[in-house]
């Protein structure tokens, strides 16, 4: 189960993410590049098409306060982030020939790849639909590094995915101060050495200077000039706790060494994230995502015994989705039968008027069939953007407390008039004669109502019209099931009934038979024969 493809919006969001320390002037580099090429293609559009075909860009350096991204929500402040998102002509515009799709590929081929990004997406769409996330799991970071490496150049052989990319963040450089064995003679300590170092060369707060609503920090530090090179820092004196200053090389040494500016667990174990995206209506995603779960990902684990995997994202996302429709499914057939068997006073009765709700189900699939939103039925679609939509399912939900009515009329007419006194078989006959009309015309107004709905073209539509199909098609088609299904049922009941009820009479009368004849012995033969004198 899962979206059958993207629903487009109409703006197109690119998000990108630079490795942590980077300055503000790199990011906004490449933003104003990627800016530069969309400002280029609206010039194009626009002689091309004679109209405008995008209407506004915005670009943010520094932050992405659109919150565009689905991993988290707005952020400001961040010199390693940017955003830019290109809003488009609204898609219920018919005169306009290149949707956002085309946009955002177009757009990914002119900027090209950007080796110093850590990650850049384009995003077109609502939701996560096309995405593949599979997460690796294993106490090795290196270990982990590696079958990402693997994974990402495996995922690159499919044509249609884009923006792989790991959630591994690139090491930073850092400098360790590592202490001589005289520097405790002189009475120096590590604590001691670091709070001299950072006062030099990120201050030390001296006073707070009130201007208007806000306090100025005034900091002492060295002068810029002295605080751009690792000489500066041979250069610099420390101050022993006798008072007096030693060069820096007398007491510690510069050792580099790298740093993570994360780390990531689960359970004691270090994770990384291999993550794609990938158009449903371009690429058969579902394929790809049970491939790598059954074939590619355990292939490449052969090697690394201690890394485990599983699949997050879409298929997170799909199993949650199962598990609450499934749970949905017995809340309302259970709601059902209860609702049912009450007014019935029947055991039996609920089942014969739930009967219809499997083939409303069939009317459902049908329905998407016929309207073109699936060529197969489920797990045997042609197009691999045809598959059944969770929101169609959620609408076969509904279906199956609507559905039920055509059955609970034709059914309570029939308890009425044996109740009268008719024989069953001519009350089911009449019922199927008397409930015709009302019935249809019941069936053909509700789905008549969804009709605009399943025809609408607007993109705020989208959504609903999965449900809609369910719905509609799934009541129209049940209903001519009901007229032949539900009499032949009741029959079939009755007969049942029937045939136990002659089972238990027969084993009572039985046990009646024995107990009389124990308890009313035959009498014992008497002689006929005349008695001699």
């Amino acid at each position: 189960m899962g979206w059958s493809g993207l629903i487009p919006r109409d703006s197109v969001s690119v998000t990108l993410q630079m490795p942590v320390g980077t300055r503000i002037e790199k990011t906004e580099a490449i933003v104003r590049r990627v800016e530069h090429e969309a400002l280029a293609m609206r010039k194009e559009y626009r002689e091309k098409y004679g109209r405008e075909v995008i209407n506004n860009i915005f670009a943010t350096s520094g932050g992405q306060p659109f919150g565009s991204s689905f991993r988290r929500g707005p952020t400001a402040g961040i010199a390693e982030e940017g955003e830019v998102v290109i809003e488009m002509v609204s898609s219920d515009d018919g005169s306009i020939a290149i949707g956002v799709r085309e946009l955002t590929t177009e757009l990914r081929q002119r900027v090209g790849p950007v080796p110093e990004a850590e990650q850049l997406n384009f995003s077109f769409a609502r939701g996560s639909a096309g995405s593949l996330s599979v997460q690796l799991v294993g106490p090795r970071i290196e270990d982990l590094v590696a079958v990402s490496k693997l994974l990402q150049k495996k995922m690159t052989e499919y044509p249609g995915l884009y923006d792989i990319q790991d959630s591994f963040e690139t090491a930073n450089q850092e400098l360790e101060l590592e202490l001589k064995p005289q520097a405790s003679n002189l009475g120096v300590t590590a604590q001691n050495l670091a709070s001299q170092v950072r006062q030099a060369f990120y201050g030390s707060e001296a006073q707070r200077i009130q201007r208007g609503r806000d306090d100025v920090r005034v900091m002492v530090r060295y002068p810029e000039s002295e605080r751009n090179s690792l000489a500066a820092l041979k250069r610099m004196m420390i101050r022993t706790q006798s008072g007096q200053e030693v060069p820096f090389e007398e007491v510690a040494n510069i050792v580099p060494g790298k740093a993570l500016p994360s780390i990531r667990r689960i359970d004691r174990n270090r994770i990384i994230r291999v993550s794609a995206e990938g158009d449903p209506q371009a690429v058969d995603v579902d394929g790809i995502q049970e491939e790598l779960n059954n074939v590619v990902v355990p292939m490449l684990l052969r090697d690394y015994p201690t890394v485990q995997f599983s699949l997050e994202g879409r298929a997170a996302e799909s199993r949650d989705n199962n598990e609450e429709f499934l749970s949905g499914c017995i809340f309302v057939l259970v709601a059902i039968y209860v609702l049912l068997a009450i007014p019935f006073r029947s055991y039996f009765q609920p089942f014969i008027v739930m009967s219809a709700i499997p083939f409303g189900i069939v009317g459902a699939i049908l329905g998407h069939r016929i309207m073109h939103y699936i060529y197969g039925f489920i797990g045997a679609a042609n197009d691999p953007a045809e598959t059944i939509t969770m929101l169609s399912l959620l609408g076969i939900l509904a279906l199956s407390g609507v559905v039920v009515n055509d059955s609970l009329v034709m059914v309570d007419f029939i308890n009425q008039k044996v109740k009268a006194g008719m024989p069953l078989s001519e009350a089911v006959r009449l019922a199927g004669v008397k409930r015709f009309r009302p019935i249809l015309l019941t069936s053909l107004t509700t789905f008549a109502g969804l009709l605009p709905l399943m025809f609408e073209d607007s993109a705020q539509a989208q959504f609903l019209i999965p449900m809609a199909i369910s719905l509609g098609w799934g009541v129209l088609f049940a209903t001519f099931i009901t007229l032949m299904l539900i009499p032949t049922v009741t029959l079939i009941f009755d007969d049942i009934r029937r045939f136990f009820a002659w089972v238990y009479n027969k084993a009572e009368y039985s046990q009646e038979s024995e107990s009389d004849t124990v308890s009313n012995p035959a009498p014992a033969k008497m002689d006929a024969s005349p008695s001699s004198h």
